[in-house]
């Protein structure tokens, strides 16, 4: 894997679709996509991510060191299932 190319394309890619259930839906949203691109399906959450930042790392003192040697909190997360 080339990680020091620009992955802008890939993350262009992967976040430019539409995708809402049905309590957060944008009709706006929505509406301003190629009709010839949109899809309206039944599906199931099978996963979501929680984004916790610095708050628990800054608790517990988790730390990382940059390339330069300072260290930073970690940011943290979790990744639900079901």
């Amino acid at each position: 894997t080339d990680f020091s190319s620009d992955l802008t394309p890939i993350v262009t890619e992967w976040t430019t679709p539409y995708a809402a259930t049905d309590e957060m839906h944008d009709e706006a949203a929505f509406g301003a996509l190629a009709e010839d691109t949109r899809v309206s399906a039944r599906g199931i959450e099978v996963g979501h991510i929680f984004y916790f930042g610095t708050k628990y790392s800054d608790a517990m003192g988790a730390k990382v060191a940059t390339a330069e040697g300072t260290e930073v909190p970690v940011h943290m997360g979790s990744y639900g299932v079901g």
